[in-house]
């Protein structure tokens, strides 16, 4: 999911033009949902081998029209990656999005969240497709494809969400030059984060829409730091990005980061409120009174989203979210508004959060998920725990 509209902020980047790349990123979380959506099967059965076919087809047509364009290395890495086990922070948005009917597509829909047998099927059927690779190239690609492609999947017995294990490989395999396919706008923080590790990100969307990343009028350091006031899977939006403000949410930016030579962040959230609240693009209620824990909790879920957009190792620090379903706007814009108060809560979060411990999660399980009809989709083990890596060498 990610940020609602984050997209709008980077209008200027999009192009109809590929680049040299070096590797293709391919978020397959996206397309398992897409392959349910379009499935008209019945049975159990026939249901999870339509979406194994209709997940490689997707994939398939993916890399036939980046081939195309032959601007490709003569090595090229192809990473697939599906959502593992998940971190408790997310679990409030994983049951609001799974409170529903365990039923129909539903069902199928409710399950993918850790490892499950639906992403494992169609996992070790990708891995059969393109350990044959004859036939998948003879099917999906024409004329132009790479001398060597190395193909490395990362399933959902692999810890961690999909779209932020595809940058962790790509760190481990020194990637320079990535095309990442998602349709989750937190690859653009993801990609923005670790910015100056690359020498050129492209993000391909829908419709082969393709945002060429690079630096905008301000560091892209203040536009992720920013971030956090648009709503997340962990945070619901202080701001909202629409059609009528995104162009003053960037003028905020750039004369935040003309004023101010430092990118602390009660700082830069006060400056971006006053802007907005100054050009009448944000409304709220000012409260008399603040609730304390309420603002100290929205600053140690920030402190830990920032972490999560760039730490290597899982899990991150243990945090429980009690922001998501006790959040209250008009309290955290009223006190985000005053910014030395905002910054005594905040130096005191920074100081909790540091003491933080990391540990693996013994039960990751959110409630529905403590359903019969769920249940049997869930695993715990499997083959291959580490990944594959298929090589593949084009004969002369």
């Amino acid at each position: 999911m990610g940020i609602t509209n984050f997209s709008l902020l980077l209008q200027s980047l999009k192009t109809d033009k590929i680049i040299p790349f070096d590797s293709i990123l391919i978020d397959a979380q996206s397309l398992l949902y897409g392959a349910i959506d379009g499935t008209w099967k019945e049975s159990e059965h026939d249901i999870m081998l339509d979406m194994c076919y209709k997940v490689e087809i997707d994939i398939g047509n993916i890399l036939n029209t980046l081939f195309k364009s032959n601007l490709f290395e003569n090595e090229l890495h192809v990473v697939i990656s599906f959502d593992g086990e998940g971190v408790p922070m997310k679990w409030p948005i994983q049951q609001k999005r799974r409170d529903k009917p365990a039923e129909g597509r539903n069902l199928y829909k409710i399950v993918l969240f850790g490892n499950n047998i639906i992403s494992q099927k169609v996992y070790r059927h990708l891995r059969e497709s393109l350990t044959n690779f004859d036939q998948f190239n003879k099917r999906y690609l024409q004329r132009y494809i790479p001398q060597t492609i190395k193909f490395i999947l990362s399933g959902s017995n692999m810890e961690g969400e999909g779209e932020h294990k595809l940058f962790h490989i790509a760190r481990k395999y020194s990637l320079k030059k990535p095309i990442i396919v998602s349709e989750d706008n937190d690859v653009f923080i993801l990609a923005y984060k670790q910015f100056k590790t690359f020498e050129s990100v492209q993000i391909r969307k829908k419709q082969n829409v393709i945002y060429n990343l690079r630096e905008l009028m301000y560091d892209s350091k203040i536009l992720v730091n920013a971030s956090l006031l648009f709503g997340n899977d962990f945070i619901p939006s202080v701001v909202t990005i629409t059609v009528n403000n995104f162009n003053t949410i960037h003028d905020a930016l750039y004369h935040f980061s003309i004023e101010h030579q430092n990118d602390d962040l009660p700082e830069l959230f006060c400056f971006v409120l006053k802007h907005l609240c100054d050009k009448s693009k944000i409304r709220y209620k000012k409260v008399p009174f603040v609730d304390y824990e309420l603002i100290l909790e929205f600053w140690k879920t920030c402190l830990w989203v920032l972490d999560y957009y760039t730490s290597p190792n899982f899990p991150q620090k243990f945090i429980l979210n009690g922001l998501y379903d006790a959040f209250d706007r008009n309290s955290i814009v009223t006190a985000l508004l005053d910014v030395e108060y905002s910054k005594c809560i905040y130096y005191e979060a920074r100081t909790k959060y540091s003491s933080l411990e990391s540990h693996p999660i013994e039960n990751s399980s959110i409630p529905v998920m403590q359903l019969d009809q769920v249940k049997r989709f869930l695993i715990t083990a499997c083959d291959n725990q580490k990944g594959d890596i298929i090589e593949i060498k084009k004969s002369t």
